[in-house]
């Protein structure tokens, strides 16, 4: 079997080494921490939309990017989940980013610790720790954050007082493999289906009293989109490509499904959180399409999104009339936002209520 240790190169990355790498010997500094929680306090302040529920009543997701604040708030796969998360009544999701560049080297490094953005709890207070993956080259991040939260960073070294690492996102869709060492779980393809399944199932298995394995075990035969690496075996050849994989129990799934929506009008895709610090902060993001029907064979989004499913005017005018409450102009985002059957009459219709429109690539 190879994994991290035998298979190491990932977007010329030494997984292998990524540990070692990240290991912080910093101590703790309460007035860093002190630091850390108000750069939190501010960024909310200047947001809207956000949820706040109230610690201690809830099961609890940490949501992490990898990446800066700016980039991740930018992300509507991001921003999606966080909704779908808070809008189960048993759940509570929080956010955290990697600790942006500043004036101060100690809050920088991590040495303030690294808190959630909305009750600035430690990462490793939560129940899930739920990883979007949308670049390979935030892998290393993924160490960095843990390190910071003194969480091992290896599936097989966390107790169970630790957080259900998962991972998801289209970085995690294309190949888990490359962080399968480190992860209890992964979800693959799109989340708004599945995200609800799977909150029923773990609520009730924690009803149950079910440990880690237990419930790890019921979700892969439960979910089919669910791939969990320690119920696996997987064989590589001398050249480090795949041989097989094989189940370590015949009751577990034989093959493992991306999930697709069927229906992408069933559910709003928009930004649900504004930030003057996001990326194209001017813009209300909303998504038009998923797929393309080009298939160019450089393209990981043509084949990972397929089939190509467009969203109809009247659900994208919803959406923009939404949009247009917040911000002047509306950002139009997709796959083949070029190839949408409707994309005059979208930017026509935003054009006459005195707003403009921007067209992603």
């Amino acid at each position: 079997m190879k994994r991290a240790d035998d298979f190491p190169f990932c977007c010329g990355i030494n997984i292998r080494d990524l540990h070692d790498d990240f290991v912080l010997d910093i101590g703790h500094d309460k007035t860093m921490d002190w630091k850390r929680r108000k750069i939190n306090t501010t960024i909310l302040e200047n947001e809207t939309g956000y949820v706040k529920k109230v610690w201690g009543s809830y099961n609890t997701v940490c949501l992490a990017y990898p990446n800066y604040y700016r980039t991740g708030m930018a992300n509507l796969g991001f921003q999606t989940v966080y909704k779908i998360l808070n809008d189960q009544p048993s759940f509570l999701c929080e956010r955290v980013f990697l600790p942006a560049s500043g004036n101060d080297a100690r809050i920088v490094s991590g040495a303030a610790g690294i808190f959630s953005l909305e009750n600035q709890k430690s990462i490793a207070e939560f129940d899930i720790l739920a990883f979007s993956l949308s670049f390979e080259n935030d892998y290393p991040n993924i160490l960095k954050m843990l390190d910071l939260a003194g969480i091992p960073p290896r599936a097989k070294d966390r107790l169970e007082n630790y957080p259900l690492m998962i991972g998801g996102g289209i970085a995690a869709t294309l190949n888990p493999e490359p962080l399968a060492d480190f992860f209890d779980l992964f979800i693959l393809g799109e989340a708004e289906e599945v995200l609800p399944q799977f909150c029923r199932y773990f609520e009730e298995a924690r009803r149950l009293g079910h440990d880690r394995r237990k419930l790890l075990s019921g979700l892969q035969k439960e979910i089919n989109n669910i791939y969990v690496p320690g119920l696996y075996e997987v064989r590589y050849s001398a050249d480090s490509k795949i041989q097989s994989i094989s189940q370590r129990d015949k009751d577990l799934p034989e093959k493992i499904k991306i999930k697709h929506v069927k229906d992408i009008n069933a559910f709003c895709t928009q930004e649900v959180i504004s930030a003057p610090q996001m990326e194209m902060e001017d813009m209300f993001l909303v998504e038009v399409n998923r797929g393309c029907a080009r298939s160019c064979r450089f393209c990981a989004a043509s084949f990972v999104y397929r089939p190509v499913r467009f969203r109809g005017f009247a659900e994208i005018a919803a959406s923009i009339d939404y949009g247009l409450k917040r911000k002047k102009k509306i950002g139009l985002v997709g796959t083949a936002v070029s190839e949408h059957p409707d994309l005059m009459r979208n930017c026509e219709y935003i054009s006459a209520q005195g707003a403009q429109a921007g067209l992603g690539s």
